[in-house]
Parts: structure tokens; sequence; C-alpha cells
């Protein structure tokens, strides 16, 4: 652990080299996101931290001192001890009423719709085959008509296949 004694006489201590590279990062990234005008969680990706991260350094650059954000900006002092010190002093109708949405730009738009509809077919399609009746039923009927059984043919090893990866990824 290394001490770090600010300007105003705090001691702080960082446990790893890594959280005042994360906490300067904090900053940045929450006046990339106001800056450029892009979500959280684009900021996030660009910066390689988390969006709570991103959230914490952005509610510092709205409510903290000069002093604070400098002392994190320049690694003197863990993000979480500012982040904590604003937030016990700041009442809570000003920090909702300093919260401004976000300005989405057009590629965070897109990729919020792309996801909406992602999600979407993902819902539909596990509610659907978590609501079809029993699988011997269900053969049952498609094998009595053979345009179904061509269409269960050329698309069930796709569909298996889809659900084996996406159960994959998903346990990971």
């Amino acid at each position: 652990m290394k001490e770090i004694v600010d300007k105003m006489g705090r001691r702080y201590m960082h446990h790893r080299p890594s959280q005042a590279a994360k906490a300067r990062k904090s900053i940045e990234a929450a006046r990339y996101a106001r800056e450029a005008k892009v979500t959280r969680e684009v900021a996030a990706e660009k910066f390689s931290v988390s969006v709570d991260t991103v959230s914490r350094g952005d509610l510092v650059l709205t409510h903290g001192t000069p002093e604070e954000i400098a002392a994190v900006e320049s690694e003197a002092a863990p993000l979480r001890d500012v982040y904590n010190a604003v937030l016990k002093r700041t009442p809570r109708d000003v920090l909702k009423q300093g919260r401004k949405p976000m300005v989405r730009g057009d590629e965070a738009k897109d990729q919020m719709k792309v996801e909406s509809q992602v999600w979407s077919k993902l819902t539909d399609a596990l509610d659907n085959i978590v609501a079809m009746p029993a699988p011997a039923d269900v053969v049952r009927i498609v094998k009595k008509n053979g345009v179904r059984t061509s269409q269960v043919d050329k698309r069930l090893m796709g569909a298996f296949s889809w659900i084996t990866e996406f159960a994959d990824a998903w346990t990971k």
C-alpha cells in the first residue's frame, strides 16, 4: 500500500497502483462523455473502466471542488473517497437537480436501437420455446406434413447450433 497525502493534509491509501489510474480515468471518461455527447457506456469502454466509475467521475466533476477534481486527476486521492465526500455533503435535492440526462449521439442511439431489437427477438424466441408443447407431441404433429418436415430439416441444425453457442457464451 502506498500512502498519499494531498495538499489539504488528508491521507489516502491506494491499495493498488491501478486504483489511482482508474480514478484519473474516471474523470477523463466523464469529461469525454460530456464533450463527445456519448453515453457513459461508450466512455467506459473507451477508457477501460466501468460505467459506475464513469458515473462517479461525473458526480465529482459536477459537484466536487476544483481541489477534489485535481486530486483525483493527479492520482493523489482515490475516486471512491472523493466521491463519498462529495455525496455526503451535497443535499439529495441538489444531486437530483444537478443530474442532466446524458445527450446521446447518433451512434449511441443507433446502438441502443439495435440492442433493443436483439433483446426483443431473444425474449420472443425464449418465450416461444418455453411455451411449446412437449417435444414428442410436436414431432408427431410435424411428421404428418411433408412441408413441415422439410422446414424443420432446414432449420433444426442451425437453431441447435445457435442455442448451443448462446448457452456456452452465457455460462462463461
